[in-house]
């Protein structure tokens, strides 16, 4: 599959993914309007439709993060640092949970999306339970390694966890991991599971600007 038919095919699956995931909430408000009007409580009615609503506002909040699985890389030589620093950025408030270990050396990549890729995948170990996530960046040969260990997540097979929407998580979509993968691909890379310390990898290849 060619890098054009791969970012058509995902974005086909993603459009039709958002529709899944914004239709039970919307469907429940519409069953609630139809049913206040019926019996006349519209008191309650009220706070039943708030909380479906609140329900589609998380979710279309969750899918502003859907252009990362689609949007084009730019390659280039940068210091490894920068992905440290595009990755803490990215997590926010949730950066002082994560350990990075300094980094040393240049590779050819997109910083900022590379970046986007660790906060993913670090946002995943949180959510199922990590209290801190390790971040090395390294050289690996004429490539880049880039891995993220923490000793209770990532625990669901990485070949059923990169499919968007696929989550075991009550109040997640299923975007994070999708979302680093499509980053390695983009890089003609891939993201490798590993085992001791638990964890994932992002392998870059060596590749010219």
């Amino acid at each position: 599959m060619s890098e054009l038919d791969r970012r058509i095919d995902t974005v086909s699956r993603t459009i039709s993914a958002m529709g899944h995931a914004l239709a039970g909430p919307l469907q429940s408000a519409m069953n609630t309007l139809f049913m206040a009007r019926r019996t006349g409580g519209a008191s309650s009615a009220l706070e039943q439709l708030d909380a479906h609503l609140h329900e589609v506002q998380r979710r279309l909040a969750e899918l502003m993060r859907l252009p990362e699985l689609t949007r084009a890389i730019e390659p280039h030589h940068v210091p490894l640092s920068a992905v440290n620093e595009e990755a803490q950025t990215a997590l926010g408030p949730l950066a002082q949970r994560m350990t990075v270990q300094p980094a040393q050396g240049e590779g050819v990549l997109d910083a900022r999306a590379v970046g986007v890729a660790v906060a993913e995948l670090a946002k995943n170990a949180f959510e199922a339970g990590a209290a801190t996530v390790e971040l090395r960046v390294r050289r690996d040969g004429n490539g880049v390694r880039v891995e993220l260990a923490s000793a209770s997540a990532w625990t669901t097979p990485l070949a059923e966890a990169v499919d968007p929407f696929h989550t075991t998580k009550a109040n997640a979509l299923g975007l994070g991991l999708p979302i680093a993968q499509a980053v390695a691909v983009a890089h003609r890379g891939r993201l490798e599971q590993l085992a001791q310390p638990p964890g994932v990898a992002l392998i870059l290849p060596a590749e010219e600007p």
